[in-house]
């Protein structure tokens, strides 16, 4: 007869709970982060500067990344997506998930873009050192219109539609820019309409997890579940924006199981303390803290077909009409505006009596002999009769590095 030493199998339970904790880590609670949350969000708007509203140093929509690699808000993507031929690399965190991942924007149509997902709640192999569970994952966003004067711009896309089948979602999503904002609504499936990722696998042949080119989710009826999602990105400066969504997933039936969300709002900022990086933090679902580093980096100025032929620039008749009526300062600022808006970067302009002066930086070519050209294409096409001696200066980091007269 074998006796038992009262307690000894408590004790053993709570040993082995306290380690199963461990794999489980205390959430960030935002009340630790609302000072830190606060002087970033006030630093930022006296760092930001008062550029055109809502553009870049280009001219272009700011294409700012979600809390993954994807061009987007928060959880819910966008309609817009990286330039050409850029590459992102992207570290986003909001508990349990944690992304690594990489996107490519290609002829201003086309983001791909993939990335670990790592899950906190959950190890990989129980048992080995090998941490936490990870699933690799891939996406595709296409434009199928770009956005004009009274259009948004359209884009469909689709995210983790084959393999495992742990994040599936596709889309259709406008964003609009006004003013300081831009708008975002659409329409999603998958986990975007509210399904969780067992329901979306029980489709398949088998009903599991498998990591096969499995295309039932993709080609499914377009009558499945939908929900819609939207937002709206404030943007302060060239630097700085404020970012807010509702968000359409159903938190507590994702892989790796968070918390049924408070709200279903995230909000946040994001800030470029430098042309090409940007930082993130957020407010995940009423719950959470997020951040998030991400580096945009343009692989060539000229894009991915540096050969293409390129169209003569053409101004409109209005644009000449204001042109012709304008004083010395409101035409320094219309022929600055367009040449913004044609993707070049710092610029200045200044007219005086029949002088005009202009100084930009070279973001997008790789021949100066073009960019020099380009500008004096513009400012022929705007300026009145009136204009009869151009000069124009091109800079490099704060500096001129060719001039033309």
């Amino acid at each position: 007869m074998r006796c038992k030493t009262p307690g000894v199998g408590q004790g053993k339970q709570r040993r082995t709970r306290a380690r199963r904790r461990r794999w489980t880590p205390e959430p960030l609670r935002m009340q630790r982060f609302w000072p830190l949350f606060w002087l970033v969000v006030f630093t930022g708007s006296l760092l930001g500067t008062s550029a055109a509203a809502g553009l870049d140093e280009q001219g272009r929509v700011p294409s700012l990344a979600s809390l993954s690699a994807a061009t987007g808000l928060w959880d819910m993507p966008s309609a817009r997506i990286l330039p050409d031929w850029t590459v992102r690399i992207k570290y986003g965190r909001a508990e349990p998930y944690r992304y690594y991942g990489v996107a490519l924007g290609l002829f201003n149509r086309l983001e791909v873009h993939g990335q670990f997902t790592e899950v906190s709640t959950l190890l990989g192999f129980p048992g080995y050192e090998y941490g936490y569970y990870k699933d690799r994952s891939a996406g595709v966003r296409l434009v199928l219109w770009r956005e004009r004067e009274w259009l948004p711009q359209l884009a469909v896309g689709a995210y983790d539609p084959i393999g495992t089948l742990l994040f599936p979602s596709r889309y259709l999503v406008a964003s609009k820019r006004w003013r300081n904002l831009d708008l975002t609504l659409g329409l999603g499936q998958g986990i975007l309409g509210g399904q969780g990722y067992k329901e979306i696998q029980a489709e398949r042949p088998g009903g599991k997890a498998l990591e096969t080119f499995d295309t039932t989710f993709l080609f499914s009826s377009p009558l499945r579940p939908t929900r819609v999602f939207g937002g709206v990105e404030y943007h302060a400066s060239p630097r700085l924006t404020f970012s807010l969504e509702y968000s359409s997933l159903e938190y507590e039936r994702l892989f790796g199981a968070p918390d049924k969300a408070a709200v279903p709002i995230n909000l946040g900022f994001k800030y470029r303390p430098w042309p090409h990086i940007t930082l993130q933090g957020g407010w995940m679902r009423g719950q959470e803290i997020a951040l998030g580093l991400a580096a945009d980096m343009p692989l060539s100025p000229e894009g991915l077909l540096v050969w293409r032929k390129e169209k003569p620039y053409r101004s409109e008749e209005r644009t000449r009409w204001r042109a012709e009526e304008a004083d010395d300062r409101g035409l320094a600022r219309l022929v600055g505006e367009k040449i913004q808006e044609d993707g070049f970067a710092g610029v200045a302009v200044a007219v005086r009596d029949d002088a005009l002066w202009i100084e930009a930086g070279n973001s997008r070519y790789l021949s100066d002999a073009k960019a020099l050209g380009r500008l004096a294409a513009i400012a022929d096409e705007i300026c009145p009769s009136r204009i009869t001696t151009l000069y124009v200066n091109l800079t490099r980091r704060g500096q001129v590095s060719q001039s033309l007269k």
